[in-house]
């Protein structure tokens, strides 16, 4: 298999996935900005709770038009992509493996880590995808709705979103080399993203959590302040770093990686096994 195939291949494989989460996303978007004018005036007098305050963040206000639209989108969005980017990240390998393919692409003139980069440059290539989808619901809503925000503002915020999705789409790649089964490393990926994102959440009302938030790679996403005061770089920085640091203990861990043995259910091993028993 020629060396570029494996990133075209990667893209090939994604693409549907891509299609559908951007096209969800650019519906909700358009629909959350096509009913914001019918609920103006009511949400001038809405009393946001303390605990929905603390989802909002900086945009507690629900009657401003960035208040109104980190509530209905960019305040739980992430949380639909950190759920792509899991699924995503543990089947760049573990699909392979699981599919019983891992042993034939392996046994190509491909060096691991250029297996494992290529497969996860075409995810983030992917999310970027999602994201520039998405924007395609603002596009074709905001210039046609009353609602007093910058086109230019929501594509920021909406590209603001990828840098987390890639930290855990490269966090769930290392757990699906480093542990023995993709299952394992999906629930272990998911059970960090549903901590962390409770901390960062539960930090804003509990004074006792609070020197713990920034353990939380959510701390870092900024997603539901981009909208009033744009990309945190340093916050930016750290998630970069994280991705660095996870992308290469994938590729530490996956060029250490015994597949003959882990990988037992691939399709060589098991047509081996087979002859043996003929």
């Amino acid at each position: 298999m020629p060396q570029a195939s494996v990133f075209g291949k990667a893209l090939r494989d994604v693409r549907w996935q891509v299609f559908w989460y951007g096209l969800g996303l650019a519906l909700l978007g358009a629909l959350v900005a096509y009913i914001y004018p019918s609920y103006r005036d009511q949400l001038a007098d809405f009393e946001i709770p303390e605990a929905f305050k603390a989802l909002l963040g900086e945009n507690a206000d629900y009657a401003s038009p960035e208040g109104y639209l980190t509530a209905e989108f960019f305040s739980w969005t992430p949380i639909l992509l950190v759920i792509f980017a899991v699924m995503q990240g543990t089947n760049l390998i573990g699909g392979e493996e699981s599919n019983g393919t891992i042993d034939i692409l392996l046994a190509q003139p491909i060096r691991r880590r250029t297996l494992l980069i290529e497969k996860f440059a075409a995810y983030a290539i992917g999310s970027l995808g999602i994201a520039a989808f998405a924007c395609a619901g603002w596009f074709g809503s905001i210039p046609f709705v009353d609602i007093d925000i910058s086109l230019g503002v929501l594509l920021v915020a909406t590209f603001n979103l990828v840098p987390v999705m890639l930290m855990f789409g490269a966090l769930a790649l290392y757990l699906s080399v480093a542990l023995p089964a993709r299952q394992q490393a999906t629930g272990v990926a998911a059970a960090i993203a549903i901590a962390t994102y409770m901390v960062n959440y539960l930090a804003a009302l509990v004074d006792v959590l609070k020197p713990f938030r920034w353990l939380s790679p959510f701390h870092y996403a900024n997603t539901t302040s981009a909208l009033s005061s744009g990309i945190d770089w340093p916050k930016l920085g750290v998630l970069v770093l994280l991705i660095a640091i996870f992308v290469l203990l994938a590729v530490r861990a996956f060029e250490r990686r015994d597949i003959g043995i882990r990988g037992s259910r691939g399709m060589l091993p098991a047509l081996l096994r087979r002859s043996a028993g003929a």
